[in-house]
């Protein structure tokens, strides 16, 4: 697992996307991230790992709850689905910078 728990107390941590994201999703290691950042929206939604509130009394349970229940063939699903999702956009800009440049 990758530790991406940086909080959601400003614009700043609550908006990122740091590059432990996209090493996640490369070397295939679920990440923990903090609720209620745009990090946390696409952890859920590409099932990238777990949503980990640091002060939930009941922290253990939920990191135990998603180790127990861990369901890998989803997992790498969301993976791949992200890192095309990546590419394309990589290759979009990639062609708009050139189209710019070759005016």
């Amino acid at each position: 697992m990758i530790h991406s728990i940086y909080g959601n107390e400003d614009f700043a941590t609550s908006t990122l996307l740091p590059n432990r994201l996209y090493d996640a999703v490369i070397f295939k290691k679920p990440l923990l991230v903090s609720p209620n950042t745009y990090l946390a929206q696409i952890v859920e939604k590409y099932n990238l790992g777990a949503v980990i509130n640091l002060k939930d009394p009941n922290i253990v349970m939920t990191l135990s709850n998603y180790v127990n229940n861990f369901n890998e063939q989803k997992f790498l699903a969301g993976s791949d689905k992200f890192l095309d999702l990546v590419n394309s956009q990589q290759k979009l800009f990639l062609d708009k910078i050139k189209e710019f440049f070759l005016r």
